[in-house]
């Protein structure tokens, strides 16, 4: 087997976020398929609570019960690597480039990239958000690119994108491999569901839909809003109105989509793929999301979810979805089945063995 080493700053145990569900879903493929090793740069304050995590994979912490500087870092990756050899490394982010000086240079590195940063960056500042997450120009971005032997791309419009500037063999489309979940389509509708973390654009869509949105749908059907994980923490308490629950943070992902008949996702800027649009499909749930919320499913065929960008658009689909149980069950259908034959973890990571076992 392949010696890998994925070096990241995020704890992807804790689940509760698409980019932990992200790493956790490539570690859980690369496990039983190569010599995994992870390096956590961090505080090791959950060492014990996440070890039962740690099957089939060896994870080193970096850190200490305090976080340290980013050279201290680096250096304690150096002296980790002196007696050790790996064929890969992957460093998730690109914020994560600095420690590229600590690796050995006959050690092929990947960039998992997530997002495209310049291009979130500017998504941010169209709506307002300027300096709330790391930002990156795109020559500096482009420039940082450049210095991996491989970049990750998570969804087919970045992988374009930067096709026209690098060449195809160091470019790896490895989109989000979600978990399938076939759910039964209730006759009635009787709760609408939004699953989001503290992630910004996600506070930013559920006071879009709540403020826009909810109060023609509640005014002729009684049906219940829910919001699903920890984007709650981010609301104000006047988001609070007719048949709106709250329901925070639920682990078990199945059980959280069977209590609902129709997700949407109306958010309305960031960058890369939308993880909670693919958990949605490879539910079986009919998907009402906007045109950013779909960035990455291009390829899907119609009807496979359904898009509104405006709230006359929210409101009108969703009133039709609501009404008509069978173009629910068609739309579900359509969605589980485009996920289980685009979305299996074999089919989105398969660039990536390619390039591990060549």
């Amino acid at each position: 087997m392949k010696k890998i080493l994925v070096i990241t700053d995020v704890d992807f145990w804790r689940k509760g976020a698409g980019h932990r569900i992200r790493i956790l879903k490539l570690v859980e493929f690369l496990a039983p398929r190569t010599d995994l090793t992870i390096a956590f740069i961090g505080i090791d304050e959950d060492r014990k609570e996440n070890a039962q995590y740690h099957s089939g994979y060896q994870f080193v912490f970096l850190g200490e019960n305090k976080l340290l500087e980013l050279d201290q870092y680096a250096e304690r990756l150096s002296k980790y690597l002196d007696d050790r050899n790996f064929d890969f490394c992957i460093i998730e982010y690109i914020h994560n480039a600095y420690l590229l000086n600590a690796l050995p240079e006959d050690l092929k590195t990947i960039l998992d990239t997530h997002d495209l940063i310049s291009e979130r960056t500017e998504s941010f500042k169209e709506y307002g958000h300027e300096k709330t997450l790391f930002e990156l120009p795109a020559e500096l971005e482009i420039e940082l690119f450049g210095v991996f032997d491989y970049l990750m791309l998570i969804c087919e419009p970045d992988y374009m994108k930067l096709k026209t500037t690098f060449p195809e063999e160091k470019l790896l489309l490895c989109p989000h491999p979600p978990t399938l979940y076939r759910h039964a389509i209730r006759t009635a509708v009787k709760n609408i569901g939004f699953v989001g973390s503290e992630y910004l654009p996600n506070k930013d869509a559920v006071h879009f839909f709540i403020k826009e949105c909810w109060p023609a749908i509640s005014k002729k059907y009684p049906v219940q809003f829910t919001i699903y994980g920890n984007v709650i923490r981010t609301l104000d308490d006047q988001m609070s109105c007719k048949n709106i629950h709250r329901a925070g943070y639920i682990e078990q992902m199945d059980e959280l989509y069977n209590e609902i008949d129709i997700v949407i996702n109306p958010v309305r800027f960031g960058a890369g793929l939308k993880i909670k649009s693919v958990e949605a499909l490879a539910n079986g749930l009919p998907l009402v999301t906007t045109t950013h919320g779909a960035r990455g499913l291009e390829s899907a065929p119609n009807h496979t979810f359904w898009i509104a960008d405006e709230p006359k658009q929210f409101i009108e689909t969703i009133l039709a979805l609501i009404e008509d149980y069978s173009l629910r069950q068609k739309t579900a259908q359509r969605a589980y089945d485009f996920i289980a034959e685009n979305f299996s973890p074999e089919k989105c990571f398969q660039p990536l063995m390619n390039i591990i076992n060549q």
